[in-house]
């Protein structure tokens, strides 16, 4: 399986060629590892205890052998396994690269919307990624594409996550939300016990995707 360079050395140049690699190939367990999100992988503190530390090895290693299972079903040609794996991997030890392979695997698919969701949330966890500007042209892609369905994407994230989404009296979901909607006006709705509820307009268009983001209040 061809695998990519660091994905988190932002000095690195990338040639044309390098980053047509970069949105066809899978990247590496090991990088993904070392490159997790800082914000959702649970890395030992410097009080941590040796348990917690042997914890967080466990999940580590777990997250490998899903890894593992993920590239080897890719290869296999089998990608509705490997987004499985690969989501499971990220569920352990979530990091930019597996978003990444995610959106592959959905490419692999043809399932556009899951491939639009995954190349935009890597971007989120590694905006400064060596292959970002390739990525953003395969978020064009397929942004292009929902909206020749009359559809966009739309991504709801609050803070604290966890809160109940709905958009035009539907409830959809819980944050972090994502999904596809008809451009135009609509109003969403956040509730989340202990926190005020959250009320916003917001504007989808038509050639693009949309992050909406909300810090919910206690009252």
């Amino acid at each position: 399986m061809t695998t990519l360079g660091n994905p988190g050395a932002t000095t690195q140049a990338w040639s044309a060629s390098a980053l047509g690699r970069a949105c066809s190939s899978l990247m590496a367990f090991a990088l993904a590892m070392g490159h997790a999100s800082p914000a959702r992988c649970d890395e030992p503190t410097p009080t941590a205890t040796a348990s917690d530390e042997a914890a967080v090895e466990q999940r580590r290693s777990e997250a490998r052998a899903k890894y593992e299972a993920g590239a080897d079903a890719y290869e296999r040609k089998h990608y509705k396994d490997a987004v499985d794996f690969f989501l499971a991997a990220d569920r352990l030890a979530p990091s930019a690269p597996l978003s990444f392979n995610i959106a592959r695997a959905y490419e692999r698919l043809g399932d556009d919307a899951s491939a639009l969701r995954w190349y935009r949330d890597y971007l989120r966890r590694n905006p400064t990624a060596p292959n970002a500007n390739a990525v953003r042209e395969l978020v064009t892609k397929f942004a292009n594409v929902l909206r020749q369905k009359g559809i966009q994407q739309v991504s709801v994230a609050s803070t604290p996550a966890g809160a109940t989404v709905s958009i035009d009296d539907q409830p959809l979901g819980v944050t972090p939300w994502t999904g596809e909607l008809a451009p135009g006006k609509h109003r969403i709705l956040l509730t989340l016990r202990g926190y005020a509820d959250a009320e916003r307009d917001f504007d989808l268009g038509a050639n693009e995707p949309l992050d909406v983001a909300i810090r919910l209040e206690q009252p």
